[in-house]
């Protein structure tokens, strides 16, 4: 099998990067994912990087039809490549697999060094009808956003499918196989039970062995029961919510946004050869951005065991996603004082130990606890104490009282902060102090 592992990017002059280097290192973990986490602030090209990496989709396109395609959300990043070309300058994205490297300069395609006749089986040939698959499928490629949703959609008792699993497979907020999801949901499902019917609990057990991956995916992620189930009387694949029975267009935006990608993605892997149902490249381009904060807590660690031989790339602005995952790689991204994009620090692995104040702080560099209003008082509370413990008075400390007051009766937490600074003091100024 080729290796197809992703081992590095470079990119020249291509929108806020103006020089950009990066490797990535192995996993080391070997029954979890190997997960690399793009963050930063808005503009600093998290998603830029994605779209990088997934570039080299035009080249299939390229192969199937003898000329360049850009259209979709390639476009947009095609955009970025042309501007400020220098038809002297040195490659403009370079994307290493493994040992070999595929390489774009300017706005053309370059040359690549991978066998064009691999990325030819690869993409023209698949899993069409019932047809078999080639050896060229035990890797893959996927893309999805947060941004991504199904729609309810009408299905057959049973129905054959005839479609290519990695057609479109790296367009992170589209998918040709859109309206086949829940189709195939109900197939499995008809197939389960007739085969329960006749005996066959294997087949049964098989049959249903992928969308029960699903459904107890997204049950950990967002912490209550889901399942499908299909609707008797409409024919429609309903979403049981722990005891309740609901369309899908019904859900919360972030329940359907986890439904959508992960079905879509499984839908595809059932498609695939056992081999190409376990090693693939995964890009998520926030997948938590629907999510409540106890879900984005648990996202990671739930998709990191689901494909442990999976290589995963992320963008985040969730503290909550960076620390919920040991061992996975955070590439920290600042503008500079050109505005262009730069790693800000060397890259590190997180730790789920440590505390999400500690993240806020090291990774987003969010030193604050409380609201700006707060903040600001606070602020004001720490100036007038360090002046009164310079030059004591009466009417310094009348004003540093009112100050305490004010904050103390905010809540709880402010009250002990603000009773533990006033104790110490006191025990400065050698004062009673009373708050």
């Amino acid at each position: 099998m080729e290796d197809l592992r992703i081992t590095r990017l470079v990119i020249n002059n291509i929108g806020v990067f103006e020089h950009l280097d990066l490797s990535f290192k192995k996993k080391p973990l070997k029954d979890k994912a190997e997960i690399h986490i793009f963050t930063g602030e808005n503009g600093t090209g998290k998603t830029t990087l994605l779209e990088a990496l997934t570039f080299f989709d035009v080249k299939f396109n390229k192969i199937l039809t003898d000329k360049m395609s850009f259209l979709g959300e390639n476009y947009q990043f095609y955009n970025k490549i042309r501007q400020n070309i220098n038809y002297d300058s040195k490659e403009r994205l370079g994307i290493y697999f493994g040992n070999d490297k595929m390489e774009f300069k300017n706005f053309n395609l370059g040359d690549d060094i991978i066998n064009e006749n691999f990325w030819r089986s690869y993409y023209s040939k698949g899993y069409i009808g019932e047809s078999q698959f080639d050896d060229y499928h035990k890797y893959n490629f996927f893309a999805y956003n947060g941004h991504r949703q199904l729609s309810d959609a009408s299905i057959e008792i049973f129905k054959k499918f005839d479609f290519n699993p990695i057609a479109e497979a790296l367009t992170f907020n589209k998918t040709n196989v859109n309206a086949n999801l829940f189709q195939w949901i109900a197939n499995n499902k008809t197939r389960a039970a007739l085969s329960f019917q006749k005996g066959n609990k294997k087949d049964s057990e098989r049959y249903l062995a992928s969308v029960e991956k699903i459904e107890k995916a997204i049950s950990e992620i967002i912490g209550r029961n889901i399942s499908f189930i299909v609707d008797e009387h409409s024919l429609n694949v309903m979403v049981k919510l722990d005891d309740e029975s609901i369309h899908y267009n019904t859900l919360a935006d972030g329940y359907k946004s986890i439904i959508s990608w992960l079905t879509d993605l499984m839908f595809r892997l059932d498609y695939m050869p056992p081999e190409g149902q376990e090693n693939f490249t995964l890009f998520l381009d926030e997948i938590d951005i629907h999510l409540h904060p106890a879900a984005q807590r648990r996202i990671l660690p739930v998709i990191q065991k689901l494909f442990p031989k999976a290589q995963i790339f992320i963008t985040t602005h969730s503290p909550f996603v960076i620390g919920s995952v040991d061992d996975a790689w955070v590439y920290k991204f600042k503008l500079d004082e050109k505005g262009n994009s730069v790693i800000d620090g060397e890259p590190f692995v997180s730790e789920d130990a440590k505390s999400y104040s500690y993240i806020l702080e090291q990774v987003f560099n969010i030193d604050k606890q409380f609201g700006i209003d707060v903040e600001k008082q606070l602020d004001e509370f720490y100036k007038k104490r360090d002046e009164l413990i310079k030059n004591y008075s009466d009417s310094s400390l009348k004003e540093l009282l009112k100050l305490s007051k004010l904050l103390a009766s905010q809540s709880i937490e402010l009250k002990t902060i603000i009773g533990n600074e006033i104790k110490q003091l006191s025990r400065i100024l050698s004062k009673e102090i009373i708050l």
